[in-house]
């Protein structure tokens, strides 16, 4: 018997080796204002942190009659020819001082009492950004080589692990000893232990990328043009050189003031300092809304 399920990341050998670089999605949310970190309310409405929220909104961009991007409300929405099938438009909740929204959008929304109407504005600092974003990132995970240590198990071709069956969701209710599960890129787990919440799993390790060879100093292999040297082997840690062919700055020097292009046309990233094991950067802000001033025309229906 199979079940179909998404094993933990923490099993993915290349996600524990932070590679490689990716940019930020594009995406947009039909339902929602995208989240946000960092927001402050307590200078605009201290009094309602941790309440829920219920309202109606619909975000035009440029100005307060400017085109519509998102909304809560389905008229407007085939109005605006933004209407997809299938989607349910009701009003959005979320609750105040937890982040859930672009700060610009909470403050203005905190300041607000029940069946008041009102137009949100948002400057970009306070929405989804500037058109140029600095950040802090893990220095693998742009370096073009360096130099890590894994645990041994990263390495074998099967891996036991024991998870809570919540981490496994719905597909975790009902499982015995002897099940085969699956998950993306080809792998799968056997249940080897049930001991109430508790699951342990013979993982077929797949995505490591020494899979099927020996695993001794010296030995290569390369996965998704990712070279992995075997360097040394000592205790239960192995070092691995890695060269990665992903990152934007392969074959150019990895110092501050560099300059590289990423990819699809994604502008330019330059390094900007070091410090430890991370590197700040700036780069392209690729969110649709980054730069723009928004104009969220919003009814407050509910608090609670």
């Amino acid at each position: 018997m199979k079940k179909i399920i998404l094993l933990p990341l923490s099993l993915l050998f290349l996600a524990s080796c932070s590679l490689p670089w990716s940019k930020d999605s594009d995406d947009m949310t039909a339902t929602a204002p995208i989240t946000q970190t960092g927001v402050d309310i307590s200078a605009t409405g201290a009094a309602q942190a941790n309440m829920m929220v219920t309202l109606n909104y619909t975000l035009h961009e440029d100005s307060a009659t400017g085109k519509v991007v998102d909304t809560s409300i389905e008229s407007v929405a085939k109005e605006a020819g933004l209407y997809q099938s299938g989607t349910t438009y009701k009003p959005f909740e979320f609750v105040l001082g937890t982040n859930q929204v672009v700060p610009g959008f909470e403050a203005g929304v905190a300041t607000m009492k029940k069946g008041e109407k009102k137009i949100i504005v948002v400057a970009p600092k306070d929405g989804y950004g500037e058109l140029v974003k600095t950040e802090v990132d893990p220095r693998n995970s742009l370096a073009p080589t360096f130099t890590t240590t894994v645990d041994k198990n990263m390495l074998a071709d099967t891996i036991s692990q024991t998870v809570s069956r919540a981490m496994l969701g719905e597909q975790g209710k009902d499982l015995t000893v002897g099940q085969t599960l699956t998950g993306g890129e080809d792998m799968t787990a056997k249940v080897t232990k049930v001991d109430g919440d508790n699951i342990t799993l013979s993982i077929d390790n797949k995505q490591n990328p020494f899979y099927g060879k020996t695993v001794i100093v010296g030995a290569t292999s390369e996965k998704d043009k990712i070279k992995f040297t075997i360097k040394s082997i000592e205790g239960t840690g192995i070092t691995l050189d890695i060269e990665n062919q992903n990152s934007p700055f392969y074959g150019k020097e990895f110092k501050e003031g560099a300059v590289a292009t990423l990819p699809n046309n994604g502008g330019t990233i330059t390094i900007k300092s070091f410090s430890g094991d991370t590197v700040t950067v700036e780069a392209p802000n690729t969110h649709p809304l980054a730069g723009k001033t928004l104009y969220f025309d919003v009814e407050l229906l509910d608090i609670k």
